[in-house]
């Protein structure tokens, strides 16, 4: 079985004789798939109009993942534009947000030499230093943005991950969490609970404010 994982499929063509597909998987079914080969963790783009080819052309990364759901494959992995600092010398990448996932175990360094960490790594053969201790808010939860507001107040909620390489202990290291909506401005403190790297955790920031 080939495991791909964990990387970069850019392609940047714009030939207007090819599809310009970011993978092409020259399989017949999901069955003679199956046993050959595991993706995952890997981000796929083109500047083409079909993404990936698997039994037919996957013209979005949606189409990609439906496609492969049954197997379970691909479900972690991303579709997002990149830049990199050169696209014909240096392929790395100038902001790494979005490229976050877990690492591949025996592979401890990236094609430079440098050490990646064993809690958190990049996808693609670059890797960068990694802050021990940083959240990040992913999402607001509540209230749903575009939903009708039939009372009064709602919970303000959102969801935060955890981008560093430590495990983060809320007990014995808080963290607080500044808002502004329309005048009204405050704090809120997350005191309890722990959340490991590239997990997420929903905070309630208000219990019940005014919409």
């Amino acid at each position: 079985t080939l495991n791909v994982f964990n990387n970069i499929f850019y392609n940047a063509s714009t030939s207007a004789e090819n599809k310009n597909y970011a993978i092409y998987l020259n399989y017949t079914s999901l069955t003679a798939l199956a046993p050959t080969i595991k993706l995952n963790n890997n981000e796929y783009y083109t500047v083409g109009s079909s993404l990936g080819w698997f039994m037919a052309p996957r013209n979005t990364f949606a189409e990609w993942q439906s496609a492969l759901a049954s197997r379970g494959e691909d479900t972690t992995s991303v579709n997002i534009p990149l830049d990199f600092v050169s696209a014909t010398d240096s392929l790395v990448p100038i902001n790494y947000e979005g490229l976050e996932c877990l690492p591949v175990a025996g592979i401890t360094t990236d094609i430079r030499g440098t050490a990646r960490y064993n809690t958190i790594t990049f996808m693609g053969c670059y890797t960068r230093s990694i802050p021990a201790t940083d959240l990040a808010i992913t999402e607001l939860t509540s209230p749903v943005l575009g939903n009708e507001c039939p009372a009064v107040n709602y919970p303000m909620k959102i969801r935060i991950k955890n981008t560093g390489s430590a495990v983060i202990n809320f007990a014995s290291k808080q963290a607080t969490i500044a808002y502004t909506v329309g005048t009204t401005s405050g704090t809120a403190t997350v005191s309890t609970g722990s959340i490991a790297p590239l997990q997420t955790k929903e905070v309630t920031v208000v219990a019940n404010f005014p919409v």
